[in-house]
């Protein structure tokens, strides 16, 4: 389990640094565009990388991490991928095109939420792949009210 990050001179964090301490086996982040949730997930994916950077692990034991963001989007959902998703949506590139609808960052986005939200095997493929921890990045917001993520939402 993580148990603080301190992210500093990268993405949106400027040299003073920020620190996300007091973490717990499940944790939401959310925050506006811009506002660093992409850059706490490449954190998490590739700390060596990141030197100004540094993740804190409960009894200093760093657990192998498993980050799907827009990062692995891009890199394994494309025509030319050959991993094949739980779901077919056609090609891997409608899939692509999918998930990044479903980042629904604004609340007239709703159709993504709702889609995702009605597929309870969504959250409980990503909860059940979870080994130890599970961090969800996103609007709380707006994503709590979105069925299945409501169930969510209460264990956090």
């Amino acid at each position: 389990m993580i148990e603080n990050i301190h992210l500093e001179s990268e993405g949106s964090y400027d040299a003073n640094g920020a620190q996300l301490d007091g973490l717990k086996d499940v944790n939401f982040i959310f925050g506006s565009n811009g506002a660093g949730k992409t850059t706490i997930s490449r954190v998490i994916h590739d700390i060596s990388s990141r030197p100004d950077c540094r993740i804190a692990w409960k009894n200093g034991a760093a657990l192998d991490t498993r980050v799907y963001n827009r990062d692995f989007v891009r890199d394994h959902f494309d025509e030319h991928s050959d991993i094949k998703g739980i779901y077919t949506f056609g090609e891997n590139v409608e899939v692509a095109k999918e998930i990044e609808r479903l980042g629904a960052q604004m609340s007239s986005q709703n159709g993504a939420r709702a889609w995702a939200g009605g597929r309870p095997n969504l959250v409980n493929v990503a909860v059940t792949r979870a080994k130890a921890s599970l961090y969800v990045i996103g609007n709380r917001q707006l994503w709590k009210s979105a069925g299945v993520f409501a169930v969510l939402d209460r264990y956090l």
